[in-house]
């Protein structure tokens, strides 16, 4: 075995650690930003000629099977004037205005449905319902949905019309009977905040926003949950650690074999030149032939007679 190779064993321990030791995918946390530009990226390519006014589903592969997005392209002055409903589940009053302004925008309605825990979370509460989405886009160009990110601000109406309404229906809400559910918004940077519900026979639960972002309800943990899910989180951290401990000192042992057998191989070579240098410094043997074969043998050289007394 030769010192590179040594060093491919060494590379292909250490990729087989990193492997090993990598978080099995149903226990990570999911990028919602990775996710929407995604989404618009498969729009834009699904969805090549979108007529004004029309609500369209993109289409998403086969393991997005639990999320749901839908794309309207709307013009900002008829959004201005009568609002529009995007699906059930949200109502956007008139005299929303995009900003930064401009002539038509596309509106992005999302429902991450059984995924929603995995890209949002509250702590100390459980996510009831699913996280509801709804996003803004420039929509001006011949793209459907552009890098602009737009904003959406009420400047007033009528009462009972400066808010955007976000539904939640009963059978999408899967609380324990007796808790309240309270509305959240999500922000930038994990921000969270808290916002009391209205409920109606025909709309279920009602979250108001005054911008565009993501929303759910969400209901408080009791003391002995909250130290359930603690303790599990402790639980899956240490062994994580240990995990991490014992893979770490198996691949540190297995180097330092390494760095021992290239030690030991390197001074057995260097021995190996060191008697060829000392071969090639001391007399030559002369060659002759016997069949087909080349044999060394040295001149006959007569030891001169010593006359004794």
């Amino acid at each position: 075995m030769d010192l590179q190779k040594c060093w491919k064993i060494t590379w292909l321990i250490i990729v087989s650690h990193i492997i090993f030791l990598n978080p099995l995918e149903g226990s990570k946390s999911y990028d919602p930003e990775s996710l929407e530009a995604f989404v618009v990226e498969r729009a834009n390519k699904e969805i090549p000629k979108p007529r004004t006014g029309t609500l369209y589903n993109i289409p998403l592969p086969s393991n997005f099977s639990d999320i749901k997005f839908s794309v309207i392209r709307l013009r900002s002055g008829s959004l201005r004037s009568r609002g529009v409903n995007i699906t059930r589940f949200f109502n956007l009053p008139p005299w929303i205005k995009p900003e930064p302004y401009v002539e038509r925008m596309a509106i992005v309605y999302e429902n991450l449905g059984n995924l929603s825990s995995r890209y949002y979370n509250v702590p100390n509460h459980s996510i009831i319902a699913p996280v509801l989405g709804l996003m803004a886009y420039n929509s001006s160009g011949t793209t459907l949905i552009e890098s602009t990110r737009l904003k959406l601000s009420i400047l007033g109406g009528r009462e009972g019309q400066t808010s955007i309404k976000v539904r939640f229906f009963q059978g999408g809400v899967h609380g324990k009977k007796g808790k309240v559910p309270i509305c959240a918004v999500f922000g930038g940077g994990g921000m969270v905040e808290l916002k009391n519900t209205s409920k109606s026979e025909s709309e279920g639960y009602v979250c108001e926003a005054e911008k565009e972002g993501h929303y759910s309800l969400v209901v408080p943990l009791l003391e002995e949950e909250a130290e359930k899910v603690e303790r599990r989180r402790k639980f899956w951290g240490r062994r994580w650690n240990l995990g991490l401990g014992i893979g770490s000192g198996v691949i540190g042992m297995g180097l330092v074999g390494l760095v021992i057998v290239g030690f030991v191989m390197a001074l057995k070579r260097r021995k190996m030149r060191e008697m060829e240098e000392k071969a090639e410094k001391g007399e030559a043997f002369g060659v002759f032939w016997v069949g087909e074969s080349k044999m060394p043998c040295a001149s006959m050289i007569r030891t001169q007679p010593t006359l004794e007394n």
